[in-house]
């Protein structure tokens, strides 16, 4: 082979931002065994960053 291995996992996370990082720690939680491949350093990301921007908005945000 040409330096490529394999890896078998119930669960193939693309992608280190929020809903990759929600989606895995989820699956791992439900038992799953999980990859995540990311394309930078974990934790380097901008998700920490963003969370900051964040707030959940719902009918008991609505003034009227």
């Amino acid at each position: 082979m040409n330096g490529v291995t394999g890896k078998e996992t119930d669960v193939l996370v693309i992608g280190g931002g929020l809903a990759g990082m929600r989606a895995a720690i989820e699956a791992h939680d439900q038992g799953a065994s999980v990859l995540l491949i990311i394309k930078g350093k974990l934790g380097r990301m901008n998700a920490g960053i963003c969370s900051y921007h964040f707030a959940a908005v719902g009918p008991w945000g609505d003034p009227d």
